[in-house]
């Protein structure tokens, strides 16, 4: 997992930011180490968090922030904080606003392909779908 840094403080994170800094979000190396902007954070019906710069491409590679690092990085996402399992929030840019769905359920086959393409990105072999 990579952090930017910050002392995750408990006093800091009750105070400053709706995200602890040890909640733990999958994202993908275009975010973590290229700094690419945030245009799709996903709170699947598991509770766990995803922020990715958009559409997964194949040759991605699967990443780990904290919550509070991301929001460090980008403050709009303290807006999300609320976000209930289940629902993905995208944009089309840093500048637009945030826009609130709910994700399709996880028996449904376009979940299932994201899934599928999360995973084998997590084990190192991507596939194409």
């Amino acid at each position: 997992m990579r952090c930017d840094d910050i002392d995750h403080d408990p006093k800091w994170d009750r105070t400053a930011n709706a995200f602890p800094g040890n909640i733990i979000a999958y994202s993908s190396t275009r975010v973590v180490s290229l700094g690419r902007p945030i245009l799709a954070v996903a709170h699947d019906y598991y509770g766990e968090w995803q922020v990715l710069h958009g559409d997964l491409v194949a040759d991605d590679k699967i990443a780990q922030i904290c919550m509070a690092c991301a929001v460090k990085r980008d403050p709009s996402l303290m807006e999300l904080s609320d976000l209930p399992c289940g629902w993905i929030a995208t944009r089309k840019s840093r500048q637009k606003r945030w826009k609130r769905e709910e994700l399709e359920k996880p028996n449904d086959p376009v979940w299932v392909r994201i899934l599928s393409f999360l995973f084998s990105l997590f084990r190192g072999k991507p596939t194409r779908g």
